[in-house]
C-alpha cells in the first residue's frame, strides 16, 4: 500500500503545472522559427557563395537540411508538451519518434564525415582527389544507412494510455522483449550512433591539428605567403567544425542517456514522458539545430559575410517600402497644389518659356546671319574666293 501510494506521489510531482505547459509551447515556438529561418539562411548563403562550393562545405548543406527537418519536428513536440496527452494518433507517434531518431543519425554522420574529409586534407592531400570523387557516395550513404538503423522504431514507437492520458513513447516492449531488444539493438546503435562517430572524430581532429602545427612551425623557417594563409584558412575551418561537434555533444548527450536509461531492463514502464527532466532534455537536442548557423556566422567569414549581405538587403527592402509610400504620399500631395494653382491662374494669358526662347534664337539667329553675309560680300568684293572661306 506505501509502495503503491510513493509511486502514484511520483507520478503528480513529474507532472508539469499548466503554466510550465504555456512556456513549453512558447520556446517551442521560438525554436522552430529560429531554426527554420537561420538554417533556410545558412543553406541559401552555402549554395549562392562560389567560395564556399568545397567538399567541407557541401557536407554542411547535408548537415544544414537535417538540422532543418529536425526542426520541422518542433511543432509536434509543443503540441504534445502543451496538451499534457498526445493527439496525433499511433501512425503519427510512429512516424515523429522514427524521424527524430533519424535526423539524429544523418546529423552526427554527417559531422563524421566532415573530420574525416578535413583529416585526409590535411594529412593525406595527395588522396582527397579520390575521397573528393566519392562525395556523392558518402551523402547518399549517410541517409541509407540512417534510414536502416531506426526502421525498429517503427515497431517499438507506440501510442499509449496512462492514468487517462495518452502519451507516445517506447513501449512496445514486454518483460520478455526488453532485454533482447535493450542489448541487441539500443547498446549496438549507442554505439555506432555515439561512441564511435565521436571517437572517430576526436582522433581525426587531434591528428589534424597537430598536423597543422608541423605546418606552421616550419613555415616559421620558410615562410610563404601563399601557403601561411592556406594553413590559417583550415585552422579556421577546423576550429569551427570543432566547435559545432562540442556543441553537438553537449545538447545531445543528456537525450542518450536518457533514451539509454529509459530502455534498459528493470527500468518500470508505466510513466508519463511528459515530465520537467524529459521536456528539459527534448528542448536542449532541438535547440542544437538553431546553434548550428549561429556559430557559423561567428566563426565563419563568409558565413559572416553573407549574414551581413542579407541583413543589409532585408533592411534595404523595407526601407525601400517606407520611402515608397513616403514618396508616393509627397508625390500625389503635389499634383493636388499644382492642379490648384493652375486653376487660379488660368483666366491669365501667359507666355510660354518654350516660346520666349525660341523667339529670341530667332532674332539672334538672324543677326548673326547678317553679319555673316555682309562679310561674305566684302570678301567677295576684294578678289579672295570663297571656297577657302567656308
Amino acid at each position: 500500500m506505501n509502495n503503491t501510494t510513493g509511486i502514484e506521489e511520483q507520478k503528480e510531482t513529474d507532472r508539469l503545472p499548466y503554466w510550465s505547459h504555456v512556456l513549453a509551447l512558447i520556446v517551442y515556438i521560438l525554436l522552430f522559427l529560429l531554426a527554420v529561418f537561420g538554417n533556410s539562411l545558412a543553406l541559401w548563403i552555402l549554395r549562392t557563395k562560389p567560395e564556399l562550393r568545397t567538399l567541407t562545405h557541401a557536407f554542411l548543406i547535408n548537415l544544414v537540411i537535417s538540422d532543418l527537418l529536425l526542426a520541422l519536428l518542433t511543432p509536434f513536440e509543443a503540441v504534445a508538451t502543451f496538451s499534457a496527452t498526445y493527439v496525433f494518433g499511433d501512425y503519427g507517434c510512429k512516424m515523429q519518434r522514427t524521424s527524430l531518431y533519424f535526423f539524429y543519425a544523418a546529423s552526427i554522420l554527417t559531422l563524421s564525415a566532415i573530420s574525416l574529409e578535413r583529416y585526409v586534407a590535411i594529412c593525406y592531400p595527395m588522396k582527397y582527389d579520390y575521397f573528393k570523387k566519392c562525395k556523392s557516395r558518402i551523402v547518399l550513404f549517410i541517409w541509407l544507412f540512417s534510414a536502416l538503423i531506426v526502421i525498429p522504431h517503427v515497431y517499438l514507437s507506440e501510442e499509449r494510455t496512462i492514468d487517462g492520458e495518452i502519451v507516445c513513447f517506447q513501449f512496445h516492449t514486454t518483460d520478455k522483449t526488453r532485454a533482447p531488444f535493450f542489448w541487441g539493438y539500443f547498446i549496438p546503435c549507442f554505439f555506432l550512433l555515439y561512441i564511435l562517430p565521436l571517437g572517430m572524430v576526436t582522433v581525426t581532429y587531434w591528428k589534424a591539428h597537430k598536423k597543422l602545427r608541423e605546418l606552421e612551425s616550419r613555415l616559421e623557417v620558410n615562410s610563404t605567403v601563399d601557403i601561411a594563409m592556406t594553413s590559417r584558412m583550415r585552422k579556421e575551418i577546423l576550429r569551427m567544425l570543432f566547435v559545432v561537434i562540442v556543441f553537438f555533444v553537449i545538447q545531445w548527450t543528456p537525450f542518450e542517456i536518457v533514451e539509454i536509461r529509459d530502455s534498459s531492463p528493470g527500468t518500470m514502464d508505466e510513466k508519463s514522458p511528459i515530465n520537467s527532466y524529459r521536456v528539459a532534455v527534448h528542448m536542449l537536442a532541438f535547440s542544437n539545430a538553431v546553434v548550428n548557423p549561429i556559430l557559423f556566422g561567428f566563426m565563419s567569414k563568409p558565413f559572416r559575410e553573407g549574414f551581413k549581405e542579407v541583413g543589409l538587403a532585408i533592411t534595404m527592402l523595407i526601407c525601400c517600402r517606407c520611402w515608397n509610400k513616403n514618396f508616393l504620399s509627397k508625390f500625389s500631395l503635389g499634383l493636388r497644389r499644382k492642379e490648384n494653382n493652375a486653376s487660379f491662374t488660368s483666366s491669365v494669358p501667359t507666355i510660354s518659356y518654350v516660346e520666349r526662347d525660341w523667339s529670341s534664337s530667332s532674332v539672334n539667329t538672324e543677326r548673326r546671319l547678317s553679319v555673316v553675309s555682309s562679310g561674305l560680300n566684302d570678301v567677295q568684293d576684294s578678289g579672295v574666293p570663297r571656297d577657302h572661306i567656308l
